[in-house]
């Protein structure tokens, strides 16, 4: 079986001598550059992680660890392209362990904010070495859609065919309507755009929840019976609410909602 290191670039986060220049959370090591430069046994290298690195011909004209201080290294074995996005979801997620040390530590105005350290903030730029045969591959996955969003006729049209032009009279006073609902469809229209540039499904998902919940239901409902019935008077109409079965799949968005609100779970999100 192949056994590898994920190594990934982490932005906004500096180890001190105090803690000897590396920090492991469960199973993910966060090692400042130089240190790991000079670690080999550590690390089931033969070599010296810097010699690797300037022998390999495949690897010697990227400028990888160029404004680079931090890194998370990662050891696994089995299939590297297969566990790729399965290995950085895990180096994730204990970047955000590690970030819930702040509470009680930094207020939220001093917090800091580290993560995958980013090409145009849009790709993942990280490595893989293989231990056995020093064999070096590097990945760039891509988590944000690098394109920007282009307002033109296109776009303007959707807007007064579909919903936004006249969102944006509403919330704006133009079209008038009960304070409380404009009100509400703003915050909503807020938390839809949140969901919409994060490139978090989970926090998407549950922004999106919130939303229905907050214009479809009110306070003593039971969102789970209330919620399919009342997006089924606005869409039941059309032809395939039966026939793809939509209340069944709108029951089961809510205990997805509730797994992940109740239990942490967003495994099936």
């Amino acid at each position: 079986m192949e056994n590898w290191l994920e190594i990934i670039p982490i932005n906004g986060l500096e180890i001190s001598k105090d803690l000897n220049y590396e920090f492991k959370i469960l199973r993910v090591y966060f090692v400042e550059k130089d240190k790991l430069f000079r670690k080999s046994k550590a690390l089931g290298l033969e070599k010296r992680f810097e010699k690797i690195i300037k022998e390999n011909k495949n690897f010697n004209d990227y400028n990888f660890f160029d404004n680079v201080q931090t890194l998370g290294v990662f050891p696994f074995r089995g299939n590297q392209k297969e566990l790729k996005s399965k290995n950085l979801e895990l180096i994730k997620e204990e970047l955000d362990i590690l970030s819930s040390s702040q509470l009680g530590y930094n207020n939220r105005k001093n917090k800091k904010i580290f993560s995958y350290f980013k090409s145009n903030n849009t790709h993942i730029d990280h490595i893989c070495i293989e231990r056995k045969s020093n064999l070096i591959i590097r990945s760039l996955n891509r988590i944000e859609n690098p394109i920007s969003l282009e307002l033109n006729k296109r776009w303007y049209k959707n807007c007064k065919t579909l919903f936004f032009s006249r969102l944006l009279k509403i919330i704006g006073g133009e079209i008038k309507v009960n304070n409380s609902w404009r009100k509400s469809l703003r915050r909503a229209a807020i938390m839809i755009g949140q969901s919409q540039r994060s490139s978090d499904m989970a926090y998407s998902f549950i922004w999106n929840m919130i939303v229905l919940e907050m214009l479809l239901t009110e306070q003593g409902d039971k969102y789970s019976e209330y919620l399919p019935k009342r997006i089924e008077y606005f869409l039941g109409w059309i032809g395939y609410w039966n026939d793809e079965n939509f209340k069944e799949k709108i029951g089961n968005l809510y205990k997805k909602r509730c797994q992940f609100v109740h239990d942490g779970n967003k495994e099936n999100i």
